[in-house]
């Protein structure tokens, strides 16, 4: 998705928005699966296309409309907000969160993205950051379509957790400890399956899930998730 051009984008969103109306006009609890990962990759090309739009307008770029989900550590809290709202001074986020006072926080837009900042005001699930120094907004969001940052691929910024995760890889079941989870996918301890290898991982609250082993070594596995999280499923991973 992240080579796709405008036009061919904005097709591919028309087609994936029919998808979706048309599975939860079926309204059977057979295809809730099917409609849930239908809507995150909805959401993920929205927020590709958002990207897109204003790389190609770098003049119009403050405070800009955007929707994407970013791992927020502050000091009453760690996890996952949408950006609704991005400037190279600060930005506006839904949060499901309550916070009781202003604090420091750093924003981590991708693996090798991040910035510090404070925490200025706080509403209803939303939030009000102000950056420490101000940032370039169109390479945040070049960063957001995994282009490399010259220390290696940028990746989705993940959140250290402790849960349980259920793999199932051909006929074997195991549950693992996950220790690091992003919208596109997590660290798990096994040794179940080699990389290459299709499994179904059930993660906590989460419903289970196609994914991929991308690497194992020394008692931990990468899996890549078939369809990427969307932002509520994000946010069940908030900490306290």
């Amino acid at each position: 998705m992240a080579n796709a051009t405008a036009p061919a984008l904005a097709l591919e969103i028309e087609r994936k928005a029919e998808q979706v109306r048309r599975l939860a006009a079926l309204g059977e609890a057979a295809e809730l699966d099917r409609l849930r990962d239908a809507t995150a990759v909805l959401q993920a090309m929205i927020a590709e296309a958002a990207r897109l739009r204003l790389l190609e307008r770098p003049c119009d770029l403050q405070g800009a409309a955007v929707f994407f989900p970013v791992l927020i550590m502050a000091e009453e809290y760690a996890g996952y907000c949408l950006v609704t709202s991005l400037s190279p001074e600060g930005l506006k986020a839904k949060v499901y969160a309550r916070f009781s006072r202003r604090q420091a926080a750093t924003v981590h837009f991708a693996s090798h993205e991040f910035v510090q900042g404070e925490l200025v005001w706080t509403g209803h699930e939303q939030v009000g950051v102000r950056f420490n120094r101000t940032i370039d907004v169109a390479g945040v969001l070049a960063s957001l379509g995994g282009k490399s940052v010259g220390i290696g691929p940028s990746r989705p910024p993940r959140l250290p957790v402790n849960c349980l995760a259920e793999i199932v890889a051909g006929d074997h079941c195991q549950f693992a400890e996950v220790r690091d989870i992003s919208q596109r996918g997590a660290r798990v301890l096994t040794g179940l399956a080699r990389p290459g290898q299709k499994v179904a991982v059930q993660i906590d609250k989460l419903d289970e899930r196609a994914a991929t082993v991308q690497w194992r070594r020394s008692g931990s596995a990468g899996l890549s998730f078939a369809e990427p999280l969307s932002f509520h499923e994000l946010a069940l991973f908030g900490q306290y």
